[in-house]
């Protein structure tokens, strides 16, 4: 489940690779990353953010902190409307470098990740997913989600949210509208996200 909101950086330039970067480093360690753990997930947003440049020109870097019964990660979403990938298999290959592929970024990001996925389309873009976790990864059960939740442009807060509650045989998913946007929209969503978490 989330332990907060996502927090989206977006690419355009290289001088906001240290940002996103930074950012990421901050959030392992706040929420108790060893010094190499948190290193690993600062090189797996630089990996990420370069190949948004390098590939696509600009896209979006979303964080998000991830809680887990005691466990704590951050999942890490890189999205671009890039040229994407023809052969997504060869370029997981370390070394592969010709123009158009991801290189080793992506094999090192997989091996440092503990759970990796791509989404990629030739001309359409990619969405590549990773989670890290502080220790061992927590069991999965048989349900794997995902959500990009963010607030409209010039607002700080979303006036959405959501919620997945699971127990062994079912699970329950919300998704809430909060009335307009902006704080009292998030708000309400957000003590609507708690009932059901609840």
């Amino acid at each position: 489940s989330a332990r907060g909101r996502q927090l989206a950086f977006a690419l355009a330039e290289h001088t906001q690779v240290s940002a996103v970067r930074r950012a990421a480093q901050d959030m392992a360690v706040r929420f108790g990353f060893g010094e190499t753990r948190a290193g690993e997930v600062a090189l797996m947003v630089t990996e990420a953010a370069t190949n948004i440049l390098k590939h696509a020109g600009r896209g979006e870097i979303l964080l998000r902190p991830l809680q887990s019964g005691e466990s704590a990660g951050i999942e890490i979403i890189a999205v671009d409307n890039g040229p994407g990938m023809r052969d997504l298999a060869s370029d997981m290959v370390d070394g592969t470098s010709s123009a158009g592929s991801y290189g080793v970024g992506l094999g090192a990001m997989r091996r440092m990740s503990s759970d990796f996925d791509v989404y990629t389309a030739p001309g359409k873009g990619t969405v590549v997913h990773m989670r890290a976790w502080a220790g061992p990864a927590p069991a999965h059960g048989s349900l794997v989600f995902g959500v990009v939740c963010l607030p409209m442009a010039g607002e700080t807060d979303c006036g959405d949210g959501w919620a997945v509650a699971c127990e062994p045989t079912l699970a329950a998913l919300m998704v809430a509208d909060g009335l307009g946007h902006g704080p009292l929209a998030a708000a309400a969503s957000i003590a609507a996200t708690h009932a059901l978490e609840a």
